[in-house]
């Protein structure tokens, strides 16, 4: 599958995850030990691994930290622990994605300059989870800075968070969006950049940059539990590598063509011959 199609499933309006607010837990012992055998428990120490990663099988990771040696990690169970982060191709960015962008706007209720950066993000959410957090993830448009609510008509000028599903999209000229029950138009600049932030490690590939926050007994640092695990890359996210429309089309046109191998048959008579 190319990461075009992986980036519309990861982050598409319908990939919304809830997930129990879990918290890691700093006494788990790696990889299926268990908690507190030997002095796993009462010498688990914090450590902080920057590195490459080498691959991902289940529940654990592969990494090569930055003096060449390879670290097992075991992935945080929260979901919102772990982070990939990339810049996507604006040609790859679809309806339906889910992207947040900041904007000001003006007393008339228009944006008064173009937007210069959007994110496509995962819309995963947690129990619990407190509003500032939920304004990143939550259809809705948003003040950047809080106080009283105006009256109803009211336009307060000001910078403003807006999330919500992509309605419309024309790269370095303007963007449209459904943030809950506002539907929202903002003009991009040229050199707008376009951010991919998930929760999934879907998107990731060996080589790509990891940055973990983990524990570990006291004594293996090649063996860690993580609290926090974040992957970021220079490649670019969400490419298409082919036009589905137009291979819809040609295999449209194929079928009259299936009989091609028979206008060779004469050649091969004359072979024969």
């Amino acid at each position: 599958m190319s990461n075009l199609w992986k980036l519309i499933r990861v982050v598409g309006a319908s990939a919304m995850l809830a997930c129990p607010a879990v918290a890691q837990n700093p006494n788990q012992a790696p990889f299926g030990q268990a908690a507190g055998a030997g002095n796993a428990a009462v010498n688990r120490a914090i450590i902080h691994v920057d590195g490459t990663l080498v691959g991902i099988v289940g529940t654990v990771a592969k990494i090569t930290d930055t003096e060449g040696t390879e670290v097992m990690v075991q992935l945080p169970q929260d979901p919102s622990h772990m982070r990939f982060n990339a810049v996507a191709d604006p040609q790859g960015i679809r309806p339906g994605m889910m992207v947040r962008f900041s904007t000001n706007i003006g007393p008339n209720g228009l944006p008064v300059e173009p937007v210069d950066q959007v994110e496509l993000f995962h819309p995963i959410r947690t129990n619990n989870m407190p509003a500032h957090a939920k304004e990143a993830v939550v259809p809705g448009v948003y003040p950047a800075k809080r106080g009283p609510k105006p009256p109803p008509g009211v336009i307060v000028p000001g910078t403003y968070k807006v999330v919500g599903t992509l309605a419309q999209f024309f790269p370095g000229k303007g963007i449209a969006v459904v943030a809950g029950q506002t539907p929202i138009q903002v003009p991009l600049s040229e050199e707008a950049r376009y951010l991919v932030r998930t929760n999934s490690l879907e998107l990731s590939q060996a080589g790509d940059k990891v940055s973990v926050d983990a524990f570990y007994d006291g004594v293996d640092k090649t063996k860690v539990v993580a609290d926090s695990f974040t992957v970021s890359t220079e490649r670019l996210i969400g490419t298409p590598s082919e036009d589905p429309r137009k291979s819809r089309r040609r295999r449209g046109r194929d079928k009259p063509e299936a009989d091609e191998p028979k206008a060779a048959e004469p050649e091969a008579a004359e072979l024969k011959e």
